[in-house]
């Protein structure tokens, strides 16, 4: 595909934030236009705009197949139609999505004998202190075939070999990279951990930024991961918004 293609070696974001960024490669605008606000499923957050044209229904009336299998995490359900003929979602690796929203890797991982708990590495017992310690980094705690990513690329593979007429267009959309980083065993232990060579932060890096950046790395450098992430406590987050001077200089987070 990469040699007969087209292959992009730089890429830039109308907005550092999954679902934004997301509905601006559908819609080709920006994120105060097509209305997609935040991530998460609560009233502040704004779906696409009714009536929003999308780069695949330009496709569907020039004739196209257009499909998406993997992670498309737009919003939910109800908002307005982004012009596929055929999803197959796996939309989240840390968390499922609530009550009424599709997964079909969900259903897929149940009609295994598998289910929620058992992938929800930050909840499981027996690896909990690792996540918490590496910061989302755990192996993958079941056989590699039952990881999302491999689900999405044996369900990519087999919609491209299916018969058809019409040309296609496939967005194979992987979750990884994405927290908790959980590769199958046999990619867990392909590198020795002595032998990585990690950066060195420099005391003084955080100097001039934004007070959220400093909030932000204090929390992960000194709370405890959830599934959603790292962060202080909204209460000392609270307070250091409202009272910057509590906020330690860089050199001490």
């Amino acid at each position: 595909l990469a040699r007969e293609g087209t292959t992009f070696r730089r890429a830039y974001t109308t907005q550092p934030l999954c679902s934004p960024a997301r509905a601006s490669v559908w819609t080709g605008q920006h994120v105060t236009t097509h209305g997609v606000t935040g991530n998460t499923f609560t009233g502040l957050r704004k779906g696409l705009r009714k009536g929003a044209v999308t780069f695949s229904k330009l496709l569907q009336r020039a004739g196209y197949e257009t499909a998406l299998i993997g992670k498309r995490h737009l919003g939910s359900e109800d908002e307005s139609d982004i012009g596929l003929d055929h999803q197959d979602l796996a939309e989240r690796k840390f968390d499922f999505n609530p009550p009424g929203m599709t997964d079909d890797y969900r259903r897929w991982l149940t009609s295994q004998g598998h289910g929620k708990d058992e992938v929800a590495t930050w909840q499981r017992e027996d690896v909990a202190a690792e996540y918490t310690r590496y910061h989302s980094a755990v192996r993958f705690p079941l056989e590699e075939h039952l990881h999302i990513d491999s689900y999405i690329g044996r369900q990519a593979v087999s919609y491209l070999r299916r018969p058809r007429e019409k040309p296609l267009f496939l967005w194979v959309s992987f979750c990884s990279p994405h927290h908790p980083w959980d590769p199958p065993a046999r990619y867990d232990q392909m590198y020795e951990p002595q032998d990585m060579v990690l950066p060195v932060p420099e005391p003084t890096e955080l100097d001039g930024k934004p007070l959220s950046h400093r909030i932000w790395a204090i929390g992960t450098a000194r709370n405890s991961p959830t599934g959603h992430g790292w962060g202080p406590p909204k209460g000392a987050v609270r307070e250091m918004v409202e009272n910057p001077e509590l906020c330690p200089p860089s050199e001490e987070i």
